[in-house]
Order: structure tokens, then sequence, then C-alpha cells
């Protein structure tokens, strides 16, 4: 028999879609479904955000939730003050919190 699989794509993460990346795929879903494979890759423009897309969006808005906490914080502020520091916005890293709440990472 055979069967049909979709994966959406956008044309920026289409990876798959270079040969080199079509042959990979194939190779490595023929390994995986122990037989010959045919495979046909089209890219096209997502009428949804892909997870992707989503992943990254909810990335940004985490940084940007961080930057903005970490400017407001009265102890950042003090430093700032007393000893004419700047905060290096690209050293700040949102904590990644496990189901205990406890945070793993760095600000």
């Amino acid at each position: 028999g055979s069967w049909r699989s979709r994966s959406r794509r956008s044309p920026a993460g289409a990876r798959a879609s270079t040969p080199d990346g079509a042959i990979a795929a194939a190779k490595a879903l023929s390994e995986q479904l122990g037989g010959r494979i045919a495979l046909a890759i089209s890219v096209r423009k997502t009428p949804t955000p892909t997870p992707a897309q989503l992943r990254a969006a909810g990335e940004d808005e985490r940084m940007r939730s961080a930057r903005e906490a970490i400017e407001r914080d009265p102890a950042v502020r003090e430093v700032q003050s007393t000893f004419d520091a700047v905060l290096e916005a690209d050293s700040i890293r949102p904590l990644d919190n496990d189901q205990h709440g406890h945070g793993r990472g760095s600000v």
C-alpha cells in the first residue's frame, strides 16, 4: 500500500526542500519505515503559523517580558544609578521554570 503525509513548512524553514535536504529526509524515512519510498516536497506559504513560528513568537514574548522586568527592577536601577552601570540587554535570558516552580537559567 501507499500512504501520504503532510508537514507544514514555511519557505524560510523548508530545509528539506533543498536537494540535499530532500535526500536526507528520504533516506531517514526509508530507514525508519524499512523500505524504499518516493518523496515529493512542495513548499508554499502556510495559511496559519507553523509550530516553529509559534514557538519563536512565544520566545520573543518571553524575552521582551524578561527584559522589561529587569529594566523595572528597583535593585537593577539602584546599581545603574550608583555605579553608572549599563544594562546589556543581550545578556538577559528568561528563567525556565520546572514543574515545581524552581527557576533554571540565568538573568
